[in-house]
Order: C-alpha cells, then structure tokens, then sequence
C-alpha cells in the first residue's frame, strides 16, 4: 500500500501559496506558477523543496515532499490558524504503509477541530471530536489508507482521482534547508 500525505484548504488557494508556505516555515524561491493540467506539476510533488497544489472539487490539495503537508498534520495549531484566517474548512491527511499509521483532521471555518483520528499499528491514538456524517467509527483501529480517503470523501474531497483530473493547478518552489534555492 503506498503512503501520502496532504492538506486541503476549502476555496481556490493556488495564489496564496507563498502564505501558506511561510506559515509552515519555509520561504518561497520566485512566484506561484500556474498550470492548466496535473502532470505539468505531478514531477514536482515529490521533489525536494516544491509544494504542489491541484484544485480538486471545491478544495486546494496541496502535496510535496511532505515538508508543507506533514509539517501542518503534525502541527494542528497551523491548520486551525488558516482555518481561522481564512475562514474555510481545513483537511489534513496521512497514510503510511511501513508505519501501519493513518489520520485525518478537519478544522472547521474558526479553528477549532471538528474531528481527529489518528491510528498507528492497529492502535487508535487519536479519536476527537463528533464524528463526520456518514463516517464509519464502528472499527477505528483497522483505517487504512481507504478509509482515510473514504472519510476525505464525506466532505467532499477526492485527493486521487480529483487532483489527477484538475484543470488548475500550481507549483512554488521553496527555499532549501541551507538557504539555496
């Protein structure tokens, strides 16, 4: 099973990456760089010191080489900040298979979390807030990746399929570690 992380913001965000950036602590290199398909940007999603971004449905999924993405799923403070300053809802997601972990957040238009899951090795970690309209809590410990997506779904994100059919996309190049671009 293979591993992502990734982070939605509800509404178009693709030209406030640079913001979304230096709230995790990274310094944009240049400007936002607009693409109308996702394998313009798809090379650039894995590689180091790029973030990604695909309008999918009405969200911005944002993926990279988990600098960005796991950096706001381990912190939650930062998603709820966005979400606060923004006043959109905020999605952070994550399955790992070597791990046997997988989680989501979903931080509401003020901040707060709506709800929180968090399972490593069939143990849950992490279970808060009201459970999301349609969401299978009966067997928590066994989520796996679909789960996960199946739970993204409920709020009406499709990471894979929706980010590999969009039609707006950008990249950002970051500033690496030791301050070259």
């Amino acid at each position: 099973m293979p591993s992502f992380v990734a982070v939605a913001l509800e509404g178009d965000f693709l030209e406030r990456l640079p913001e979304i950036a230096r709230a995790c602590g990274c310094e944009p290199v240049g400007t936002v760089q607009l693409f109308t398909n996702w394998t313009s940007v798809a090379p650039f999603a894995r590689r180091t010191d790029y973030l990604t971004a695909a309008i999918s449905g009405k969200w911005t999924v944002l993926m990279d080489d988990w600098n960005v993405t796991d950096y706001l799923f381990d912190h939650p403070e930062v998603c709820a900040d966005l979400a606060k300053r923004y006043r959109v809802r905020v999605a952070s997601a994550f399955a790992q298979s070597v791990s046997g972990g997988c989680g989501y957040r979903v931080h509401n238009r003020s901040g707060a979390r709506a709800r929180s899951v968090a399972v490593l090795q069939d143990e849950v970690l992490e279970n808060l807030g009201k459970p999301l309209p349609g969401e299978d809590t009966s067997d928590l410990e066994q989520h796996d990746m679909f789960s996960v997506l199946d739970v993204l779904g409920l709020i009406g994100l499709d990471v894979a399929d929706g980010v590999e059919a969009s039609t707006r996309c950008a990249m950002l190049q970051l500033a690496s570690k030791s301050g070259q671009p």
